[in-house]
């Protein structure tokens, strides 16, 4: 979700000229973070505990976030949507029925009502919701864009 998200940011921040550069830095950043990674986590753990791995990520993040705070600036228009409160209680019904559901045939058993029943909850409540988002002017999630045939095989 985040690189097609981070491409998108890329190209309505900088200008043609730039964006060569822009996506470039990116890709750097991103091959990096893999490859350095666990080389020093190693190094760390080696010589250190395995805590020492989150000590040195603490302070990094901290800076990070206040850098962020100071230099970096919205560059998109400030919107205030409408929370569509049945559409978050029936996808909150949906996957979390899903989730207790699946999460609990370990102890319950396939046949169990622990099991089946909240199946069914999470199921009935995504067909309401999909049919429902697919109904509103504003959807909570886009489930329009399945209907484009190379979005669809993109993401199967």
């Amino acid at each position: 979700i985040m690189m097609p998200l981070m491409q998108t940011i890329l190209f309505l921040t900088f200008p043609k000229e730039k964006r060569g550069t822009a996506m470039g830095l990116f890709g750097l950043v991103i091959a990096f973070a893999p490859a350095i990674g666990p080389t020093l986590s190693g190094v760390l753990v080696e010589h250190l505990t395995w805590r020492s791995v989150f000590y040195v990520v603490f302070p990094i993040a901290i800076i990070i976030i206040i850098a962020s705070i100071f230099l970096l600036k919205n560059v998109t228009e400030t919107s205030h949507p409408k929370l569509d409160i049945t559409s978050v209680i029936l996808s909150t019904l949906g996957f979390g029925g899903l989730l207790y559901s699946f999460s609990s045939v370990g102890e319950a058993g396939w046949g169990s009502v622990q099991f089946i029943a909240p199946l069914i909850i999470g199921i009935v409540s995504l067909v309401v919701f999909i049919r429902r988002q697919l109904k509103l002017k504003e959807p909570m999630l886009e489930f329009r864009v399945f209907s484009y045939n190379i979005y669809t095989l993109g993401t199967a």
